[in-house]
């Protein structure tokens, strides 16, 4: 499966006009009941492309997957740092997601986050 940015952009940006809210906003707003025990997919991408992240995470959702995506599942306060505590937690979380999603996009080489 191919996923175009556009097509991407343009899921997303329907999402945000029907609710009246930005990705940032919608994303936080997602936050699951209960944090499963398995994903089908850790979701890696930067901060920096909400968009991106809410249009591939409800077209992976409709599909059937369930998605881990920090923002979503258990936000981070401190996002500009890595620290031993936060990076031990995602290395958990991705032990327990059946494969892994990188979004490749013009703001993934400034995370500090996706490198690893």
């Amino acid at each position: 499966m191919f996923l175009y940015e556009k097509d991407i952009r343009s899921r997303a940006q329907g999402r945000e006009t029907k609710e009246g809210r930005n990705a940032n906003e919608i994303l936080r707003r997602l936050k699951k009941s209960k944090a499963l025990a398995k994903y089908d997919i850790f979701l890696s991408q930067t901060i920096r492309d909400a968009e991106l992240v809410l249009g591939v995470h409800e077209l992976l959702s409709e599909l059937g997957y369930s998605v881990f995506c920090d923002w979503i599942e258990n936000p981070l306060d401190d996002r500009s740092a890595v620290t031993p505590s936060n990076a031990e937690y995602i290395r958990a979380i991705m032990g327990i997601c059946d494969s892994l999603l990188f979004l490749d996009s013009e703001g993934a080489d400034q995370s500090l986050w996706i490198c690893w």
